[in-house]
């Protein structure tokens, strides 16, 4: 994706008229928006592992707490 990336910028960097330029900037737009919302889904991952492993940790300190 990030080879489409580029390859689109540099498109546009080369565009002489707005017939170029319009679907060249289309396709970055959607580009960009695949690669953000791939980054969304992957921080809500991560977001999602950090409270399982908080969670799993919490109840092993609870547990070692309510043995003593």
């Amino acid at each position: 994706m990030q080879d489409k990336i580029t390859k689109l910028c540099n498109e546009l960097v080369r565009a002489h008229n707005l017939e170029d330029v319009y679907p060249a900037s289309e396709q970055l737009r959607a580009a960009i928006h695949h690669v953000l919302e791939k980054v969304r889904a992957d921080a809500n991952d991560l977001v999602m592992i950090d409270r399982v492993v908080d969670h799993n940790g919490l109840l092993a300190t609870q547990g070692q707490e309510n043995s003593t």
